[in-house]
């Protein structure tokens, strides 16, 4: 095989990983090759070349072939087994599910509404990670402590006014204090005048001697 024969085919092998990378499910080879504009069976070389590409899987019979995607998911059942699965592991990333999913954020939605997963979102709402909800036979699906955490909050007493202003009035403050946030008067340093220094006569012993004579 010449350099110019390898160089193309490694180039049309390109081509045919961002077709199927970009289309979901499997692809007639015969829409393959319409696509790249070559006959991806005419050639002993490059068949072989994309047969053993890890990212390329295909079914000869059928004549389709298919992007090998990180997670083969195509439904929520699946996405719900690999979670379950890999529990353990962690989360699961959904921007890499999605890339051979579509469907991915509506079938997040409907397990999350069903309480059987849990949802790391972005700061714009967007899921980010998926995990499984292991806890969900363990306690209520939706709002667990609803029953409990109402019996106590009808419990807590509201104070009325007049003892908001008594209590406040005791710690020798006022309403009108406290809703403004009145800040308290910090002393500011003044600087001190500095006092002069009388100058240090020195060479003393030159008095008397004239400098302007010339020196001899």
């Amino acid at each position: 095989m010449s350099g110019s024969n390898k160089a193309r085919m490694q180039v049309l092998l390109t081509s045919m990983l961002s077709h199927l990378k970009a289309t979901e499910g499997q692809v007639k080879f015969s829409d393959v090759s319409a696509k790249l504009n070559t006959d991806i069976l005419s050639s002993a070389d490059f068949i072989k070349l994309w047969k053993d590409c890890a990212k390329i899987c295909y079914d000869e019979k059928a004549e389709t072939m298919w992007y090998k995607h990180d997670f083969a998911i195509r439904s929520k059942t699946e996405l719900l087994d690999l979670l379950k699965a890999n529990v353990q592991v962690g989360g699961l990333d959904v921007k890499a599910v999605k890339a051979g999913y579509s469907g991915v954020i509506d079938a997040i939605k409907e397990l999350e509404a069903e309480g059987q997963i849990l949802v790391l979102r972005t700061k714009d709402g967007t899921p980010k990670t998926v995990y499984f909800n292991s806890l969900q036979d363990a306690v209520p699906r939706k709002y667990p402590s609803s029953t409990e955490f109402k019996a106590y909050w009808d419990k807590v007493t509201v104070p009325n006014d007049d003892e908001v202003s008594r209590v406040l009035a005791h710690a020798g403050l006022s309403v009108t204090e406290m809703a403004s946030g009145k800040p308290t008067a910090t002393k500011t340093k003044t600087k001190g005048k500095s006092r002069g220094r009388k100058a240090k006569i020195t060479n003393t012993h030159l008095e008397g001697v004239d400098l302007s004579l010339p020196f001899k």
